[in-house]
């Protein structure tokens, strides 16, 4: 009688494990979305068991909690489209993040169908480079030109669509 007793401990005990990295990952998820593999190191950084973290993983994305094509959609708009960052930063961004690349490449070609790049790296043009642009003079407007084309680039704007802005 003693194994019976022993083992209902052990599946009870389980069962509470299990809910507790299960109520983690929710709490994780209710401050924003997040990648698969982001949301896997996150729980085995809190020292959960890597057996449990991967059961809660996978019901996360069987109920749909968790999803990457998703995920790699709503943060290339997000970052691109509301904070004015180019397709190539937050195309490493979202590889940075553990994204398979095929998964990046999809989620990133649906949210660029929606936006206009030009449009966007307008409005960082107008907002960050403007005030560069005062001087007048041929060398002034030179290093006016050169220093905003280095701050889109460095916002992941590919050339082209920086030289489209610029002339």
């Amino acid at each position: 009688m003693g194994d019976f007793t022993r083992k209902g401990d052990d599946e009870r005990a389980d069962g509470e494990r299990y809910r507790g990295v299960y109520d983690r990952a929710l709490r994780i998820l209710a401050l924003r979305g997040h990648a698969v593999e982001e949301m896997r190191r996150k729980l085995l950084a809190k020292g959960e068991p890597l057996e449990l973290v991967e059961r809660v993983l996978e019901e996360c994305i069987r109920v749909g909690l968790l999803d990457d094509t998703l995920f790699v959609y709503h943060r290339a708009v997000s970052r691109i489209a509301g904070k004015g960052y180019g397709p190539h930063k937050v195309r490493g961004e979202l590889l940075a993040l553990g994204v398979v690349p095929e998964v990046v490449a999809q989620g990133m070609a649906r949210a660029l169908l929606e936006i206009d790049l030009g449009e966007i790296v307008a409005r960082v043009f107008a907002k960050r480079c403007t005030e560069w642009n005062k001087g007048g003079t041929a060398a002034v407007d030179q290093r006016a030109r050169k220093r905003c084309f280095d701050l889109l680039f460095r916002r992941g704007f590919d050339t082209d669509t920086i030289h489209l802005v610029l002339s």
